[in-house]
């Protein structure tokens, strides 16, 4: 009968267990795709800075050969 019970208490701890670690996989999952997000709109305004420098690299090449 004590066997049955711990087994019951076991298999109850297990259940919790595998919520919280279903919680912790979901909130990492969660973080995962926010960093991701974040990370590709980091390398978006990166890259929107670049083709600027280059724009206005390129307006002042013009402005000296005369063009506006």
């Amino acid at each position: 009968m004590n066997n049955n019970k711990t087994n019951v208490k076991d298999g109850f701890t297990d259940k919790k267990l595998n919520k919280e670690i279903s919680r912790e996989l979901l909130t990492n999952s969660t973080e995962q795709v926010q960093l991701n997000s974040q990370r590709q709109s980091d390398t978006q305004l990166t890259q929107q800075i670049e083709d600027c420098k280059i724009i206005n690299k390129t307006r002042e090449e013009l402005s000296k050969m005369g063009y506006r």
